[in-house]
């Protein structure tokens, strides 16, 4: 194989792209101290790393006995070492929280150590603490800091998890009830109890760091200081494990496994080259983050540290393999079994679709019935295709049942439009297969709705056939926020033959404050960078994502380790930056002027964002339309505008019967002569739009066409 450039297929991943139409979907953040301005430190840690080797010691405890932390882990079902400090405030304020954790981590069977980095508290206060746990806990006063730097810890109230093979789980808070700046009543996450149980199950832990509050700690150490040398099994397969594995193990949906020493080193020449070239672990957001970023709750890359140790443990003659008790709990992926978990309610295709060896294929686009009787408030959903080698995307859009146009059935005029139109629900692509939207978060499906499915399927090489699936976990009760998708588009776009630096802009206004949960871009092949910045009202401006590099085949979403607040009257613009010449190794043709178009080999401008709203009036408002550079095309013009587009029904419905057929939306081409050449765009247009499926478009389904022109 040879090395890809800039824009080329990746190797680590199938001949499937990760294309999403609109952007504004994936996966959702974690809750935390709302707002760009963080009071906590938020820096991804370069040492003792989640799914590491706990690094080795001799400590002892307040009474003088000697603490073999690895030991502990390994004798029990696990250890938490939890930071702790009598002249924190913070820490005080948790006091009580670890007393009772201490009773629930017995009886799971794992062990608490308490650790306490200031050699200046007063033994006084350290003895009232003590006597809330028993007496056999091992309480560690690291007055020299050697614990708290061998570990990394970040924090006064910092939590870690270790599981029996000695590898550290989960690092970070107990909870989100008490930082610096605040107070809850009580906890809306539970990060450490989370972690435990799934850790217990054997699970991949959702949410393997997060940001500790409590009093700031100095510990930056070089975690390969903590080997005599490192080996296969006691950092380099942890290192695979957490940052490979997801995609790269048997089954899975990397090209090949990594599972093993063997295939590891098999492949060794690949993998150095992708890792030191930045290709894989797949993260392209600008790795500088501006100050006061919350930064990335999915951040994929590999610390310095991770990096260096990797490259230079395959770039060595003897790649050793080492001590085989040093290796990390296997973690099994079972590729039948749900992401989610069991799902409440499963929906799959009537039929398969049949996927011919060779070619290309049309937008398929089905409907599923989901005979829910209710309303139905969801916090998670996975996409389960029988065959995920043939799916390039998939979109999930939710539809109202059939004949309900009714504006009696809604309790206002937007809820109503909002209804008749499209919902996008979920969008699949290769690693991005399922989302769990964090606590007090979800989304609605309402009552007798239908599910619609666009895919887009690129054949393997051999026949074969896809029946798609979709799962859904109920939650019990409405949640306090709603999840909102939205897409900035620039449908006029207009890109220059052989220009290297064409430049294109969106500009979102926002009427009332949101706070932002993920940013999820779109381009194509031509796409070179883009660029996020977030206005406030007083003009001054802060960068919430940058790609200098963008990688078509890797459409990440990117998810924001807090929720940013953007107040009422700022605004979000993105700047992207196209290079449609020669020296785009990947431009399919850069002799031709480039417009919107769905195919890889046209172009896309897409900005897409999830956000909440504190308002429950605002929980249906829409955000306007953005302002755009370029010159949109006549038809484009015409469905944006309300008046315009019903004298464009008038216009399309040649036969006066008020509904559009197949063959009079054909007419539409008189206004987009490009889509002369093809009908296929016409085609699924008219599938996606016509809810009821009667084979005609009425006027309230013709005004959806606006809120999904792309």
């Amino acid at each position: 194989m040879q090395p890809r450039s800039r824009h080329s297929q990746p190797i680590f991943q199938n001949k499937s792209f990760r294309f999403y139409l609109f952007a504004g979907l994936m996966l959702f953040c974690g809750i935390g101290q709302p707002g760009i301005h963080a009071a906590e430190a938020t820096a991804k840690p370069e040492a003792a790393e989640v799914g590491g080797l706990l690094p080795a010691g001799s400590f002892t405890d307040i009474t003088g006995k000697a603490i073999d932390l690895r030991a502990m882990a390994k004798e029990n079902k696990g250890l938490v070492i939890a930071f702790h400090s009598t002249s924190c405030p913070v820490s005080r304020q948790y006091s009580p929280t670890l007393a009772r954790l201490e009773k629930e981590i017995r009886r799971l069977g794992l062990k608490l150590v308490i650790v306490n980095p200031h050699g200046t508290d007063k033994p006084a206060d350290i003895e009232k603490l003590r006597t809330n746990f028993p007496a056999d806990l091992p309480y560690v006063w690291d007055k020299d800091d050697s614990l708290s730097k061998a570990i990394g810890a970040r924090s006064t109230t910092e939590v870690f998890l270790i599981d029996t093979s000695m590898t550290i789980r989960y690092r970070g808070g107990v909870d989100d009830q008490f930082t610096t700046s605040r107070i809850i009543e009580k906890p809306k996450a539970q990060w450490l109890s989370d972690a435990i149980l799934e850790m217990l199950r054997n699970e991949r832990i959702v949410k393997a760091v997060t940001d500790p509050s409590g009093c700031l700690l100095d510990s930056k150490p070089n975690i390969t200081l903590n080997f005599n040398k490192i080996t296969y099994h006691n950092r380099i397969s942890r290192i695979i494990q957490q940052h490979c594995l997801e995609c790269h193990h048997q089954g899975g949906l990397g090209p090949f496994p990594l599972d093993t020493y063997e295939q590891l080193k098999d492949h060794k020449s690949m993998v150095r080259l992708m890792v030191k070239n930045d290709e894989m672990p797949p993260w392209f957001a600008d790795r500088n983050i501006p100050k006061g970023h919350p930064g990335w709750s999915n951040d994929r890359s590999l610390s310095a540290p991770e990096k260096r140790d990797l490259i230079n443990w395959l770039s060595s003659k003897d790649m050793a393999e080492g001590n085989a008790a040093d290796a990390p709990v296997t973690h099994n992926y079972n590729v039948v079994d749900w992401e989610i978990g069991k799902p409440d309610h499963i929906f799959k295709l009537e039929e398969p679709i049949q996927i011919p060896a060779q070619g290309k294929i049309k937008y398929q686009v089905r409907t599923i019935q989901t005979n829910l009787e209710e309303d139905t408030w969801i916090d998670a959903i996975e996409v389960k295709p029988t065959d995920h080698e043939v799916v390039h995307h998939a979109m999930v859009y939710v539809l109202p049942a059939k004949h309900t146009h009714a504006k009696t059935d809604y309790k206002t005029d937007a809820d109503f439009e909002k209804h008749l139109a499209p919902e996008l629900l979920f969008v699949y692509g290769p690693g991005d297969t399922f989302e769990k939207s964090p606590e007090g978060y979800g989304k609605l499906i309402r009552k007798g709705s239908r599910l619609r499915f666009q895919i887009h399927y690129t054949p393997k090489g051999e026949a074969t056939s896809d029946q798609l699936m979709v799962g859904i976990k109920v939650m019990k009760s409405k949640p306090k926020y709603l999840e909102t998708p939205h897409a900035m588009v620039n449908l006029g776009i207009k890109i220059p033959a052989n220009d290297a630096n064409h430049v294109e802009t969106i500009t979102q206004f926002i009427p009332f404050d949101i706070s932002l949960l993920s940013i999820a871009p779109h381009m194509h092949y031509r796409g070179k960078s883009i660029r996020y910045d977030l206005v406030y009202p007083d003009l001054h401006t802060e960068t919430l994502l940058f790609i200098p590099n963008w990688n078509f085949e890797w459409q990440l979403n990117y998810q924001l380790a807090k929720p940013i607040k953007v107040p009422k009257g700022s605004s979000i613009h993105t700047t992207a930056i196209f290079d449609n010449s020669s020296n785009n190794i990947d431009n399919p043709d850069h002799t031709k002027t480039i417009l919107w178009g769905p195919d890889s080999t046209d172009e896309m401008l897409v900005a897409g964002f999830v956000y909440f709203t504190d308002s429950k009036e605002n929980e249906t408002s829409s955000l306007p339309a953005p302002k755009v550079t370029g010159s949109s095309g006549l038809f484009l013009k015409l469905i944006m505008n309300d008046q315009v587009r019903d004298r464009m029904f008038r216009f399309l419905d040649s036969n006066g019967n008020k509904k559009i057929s197949r063959t009079e939306l054909g007419r539409i081409i008189l206004f987009a002569p490009e889509l002369k050449d093809r009908p296929d765009r016409i085609d699924n247009l008219f599938e996606l739009i016509d809810i009821d499926e009667d084979q005609f478009l009425d006027p309230s389904e013709f005004d959806a066409s606006s809120k999904i022109a792309g």
